[in-house]
């Protein structure tokens, strides 16, 4: 369940935490996996749906199938989304450390 800050407001991914559950403007349902600023990696819940497509080849042949639909998706970072849970404890990746150059390997650099 969204918390009351969340809801009934559109939010962009971008601005979200990892692991948020969504549903978007369209209707689509998924999770937010993580985002930069270029895109959005979302996993989307397709409940086993598959959409009706059919088409007439050259030759007059109607084909009917249900295409199957992809478990992940890349979004832009600003879609505009409805929350619909948020972590309880989101991930947040760590910054790396820079390593810290110690006396002796700075002295062995200067010496040379």
């Amino acid at each position: 369940m969204a918390t009351k800050l969340y809801r009934n407001r559109l939010y962009r991914l971008e601005f979200l935490p990892p692991g948020t559950k969504f549903r978007s403007v369209t209707g689509k349902t998924g999770t937010l996996i993580k985002c930069n600023a270029c895109r959005a990696l979302v996993k989307l819940d397709n409940d086993g749906e598959g959409k009706r497509v059919q088409f007439t080849d050259a030759d007059g042949n109607v084909h009917d199938f249900i295409a199957a639909t992809r478990g992940h998706g890349h979004w832009a970072p600003g879609t505009e989304v409805y929350v619909t849970e948020v972590p309880r404890f989101p991930y947040r990746e760590q910054p790396a450390q820079p390593e810290q150059p110690n006396a002796d390997s700075e002295k062995e650099w200067f010496d040379e």
